[in-house]
């Protein structure tokens, strides 16, 4: 991640995907930073404690559901200050995946990346019926303002934003598959 960029995750349970951007963009010398979202208080004391001991400045942990963090930035950060690559790993089912993508959008700069985890989630133990995540990824993949989407081993999703703000929908898009697994 360049110097100077900001990055977004959603869902940062106890810190571990959070330490892995932060100590990626520090081997790239950049000067960037991470803001985190976290619904569980228990989750979000343990890893803004860790994360802000170890990264000081450059990270900044939220406590809420992303369907109350998210506006909170956008009156924060708006277009002044977009968002280059954001991580989904909160709510598994598409509901959320969509959800959030959407209202996450105005944060995103034109070209910005966006990975979700878990596409493929369904683990009965935390979901009453089929949270139906991959339909949500497809949904997001498919979106207007997706230039190009990619399933990493069935189980991550990569999205690139169109380099433009508003990009209307020209042909359909179809997604290619790493099959090698």
């Amino acid at each position: 991640i360049p110097p100077g960029k900001r990055v977004l995750e959603l869902g940062t349970g106890y810190g571990m995907s959070a330490m892995f951007i932060l100590d990626a963009m520090a081997s790239q010398d950049s000067t960037g930073s991470l803001i985190s979202v976290e619904q569980s208080q228990r989750c979000h004391e343990f890893s803004s404690q860790w994360l802000g001991s170890r990264y000081q400045h450059r990270i900044r942990c939220e406590l809420g559901s992303t369907s109350s963090v998210i506006p909170r930035l956008l009156e924060t950060l708006g277009p002044v200050e977009p968002v280059d690559f954001m991580f989904h790993d909160a709510g598994h089912s598409g509901a959320e995946y969509i959800g959030d993508f959407v209202a996450a959008l105005p944060l995103l700069a034109p070209g910005a990346v966006v990975l979700f985890d878990d596409i493929r989630w369904n683990d009965a133990r935390f979901a009453a019926s089929d949270p139906k995540c991959h339909q949500g990824w497809l949904e997001v993949a498919n979106h207007h303002s997706v230039q190009w989407a990619v399933e990493i081993n069935s189980a991550m999703g990569l999205v690139l934003l169109a380099c433009v703000a508003a990009r209307a929908p020209s042909a359909p898009f179809q997604i290619r598959r790493n099959e090698a697994e």
